[in-house]
């Protein structure tokens, strides 16, 4: 967890004018410190700081944000979603739990929005309609001129190819030893995105 004190010190410096300061956590505890000037409300996110919302009494709102130089190389972020876009969250959802075993970690009841429960990073699916409406001007993949892949790594590369064909996948490349030491097969799923089966790197001794 970032400094606090760290924190209070760089806004005060940041403000130079504030009076209290609370400081709300995820765990919904907060602490208040008298500083000096107008009042100043700063909200921190702790679970890795992230953001500082500055409401003061004049209604105005204010963001900024607090580079990792100033808290002494401490990092302020961390890979939380990779989010995909897509025809149907729901299909798709259903794709991955079949193709590779994953499990559902929500559904949104607009059917827009969806999450497979895949560890401190979150493999996510928008659909392609809400993010045209949120201005973001959406293109479908296509795994035939691909700028990205997502990798799934297994013990038994052939089985889960197998598996994830029976599911629908589309067969891209068989599975195939690399010189770098591993095995690999690639599938595109409906939505065109490329997707690696490959097996954990063998070192040299093991090759």
């Amino acid at each position: 967890m970032v400094d606090r004190t760290q924190v209070f010190g760089l806004v005060k410096n940041w403000t130079q004018r504030s009076e209290e300061v609370v400081a709300a956590t995820t765990t919904s505890q907060s602490k208040t410190l008298s500083l000096s000037s107008a009042q100043i409300r700063i909200f921190l996110i702790f679970t890795s700081l992230r953001l500082i919302s500055v409401s003061a009494e004049d209604g105005y709102q204010v963001y900024c944000s607090i580079s990792t130089h100033d808290l002494g190389g401490v990092c302020l972020v961390r890979l939380k979603y990779a989010i995909l876009y897509v025809n149907n969250v729901a299909d798709t959802l259903a794709f991955y739990e079949h193709a590779f075993g994953l499990e559902r970690k929500m559904l949104h009841e607009s059917g827009d929005y969806g999450e497979l429960d895949t560890g401190t990073t979150s493999l996510s699916f928008s659909s392609l309609k809400l993010m045209a409406d949120l201005g973001k001007s959406p293109v479908k993949a296509d795994h035939r001129t691909p700028c990205f892949e997502i990798a799934f790594e297994t013990d038994d590369v052939k089985a889960a190819l197998k598996r994830a064909i029976g599911a629908g996948a589309v067969l891209v490349q068989d599975v195939r030893d690399e010189p770098w030491g591993q095995t690999t097969a690639y599938v595109a799923d409906a939505n065109g995105f490329l997707i690696e089966i490959c097996s954990p790197l063998r070192t040299e001794e093991q090759q």
